[in-house]
């Protein structure tokens, strides 16, 4: 993080944060995440960067979001209840409608997933948990819709495996779903 005199600037990892930017036209803040630049006008989003890419998603106000290098064109101008999703290394993104408040979901104890890949949610709860979950490269294409709590780690476990017809095995201090 750095905050300046003409910018804020903030170079975010392997991470999920929620910003509440105040407006403040003669000090733009700009995010680096991945291969991605999100410049913000006064807004609250979220921003999720994982292995696979970016997603930023918008509950309030304007952010534009483009290629770092400057080869991917224009930046995507995002509004409320946009979400712009770009693979990490590709030259475009999707942008697309949602529901916000899902993507805030986190920071309420929640995960709500929209025809997600068992994969990502497994990715999603290796970010939350102590204890690493690996899932089987069959099962991780299955995709999902719905409401996990993130109290617990062996409660969200149960409800995925019970959902997707998976056995629950452990080895080596690590949770496989199968």
């Amino acid at each position: 993080v750095r905050l300046g005199w003409r910018t804020r600037r903030v170079e975010m990892g392997l991470a999920q944060a929620s910003f509440d930017v105040a407006k403040d036209p003669s000090r733009p803040f700009v995010i680096g995440v991945g291969d991605q630049r999100v410049r913000v006008v006064g807004t609250e989003f979220n921003i999720r960067h994982d292995v696979g890419g970016v997603r930023v998603t918008v509950r309030r106000g304007v952010v534009e979001v483009a290629q770092r290098d400057g080869r991917g064109g224009p930046p995507s101008r995002l509004t409320v209840g946009q979400e712009l999703r770009h693979d990490q290394g590709a030259a475009r993104s999707e942008v697309r409608r949602v529901e916000p408040d899902g993507a805030f979901a986190w920071t309420q104890g929640q995960l709500i997933a929209d025809n997600e890949t068992l994969g990502d949610i497994v990715a999603d709860l290796n970010r939350r948990f102590a204890t690493p979950v690996r899932i089987s490269p069959g099962a991780a294409t299955r995709r999902f819709s719905g409401v996990i709590a993130l109290d617990d780690q062996e409660t969200a476990i149960r409800a995925i495996a019970a959902y997707a017809g998976l056995s629950i095995d452990r080895a080596s201090g690590e949770i496989i779903l199968r």
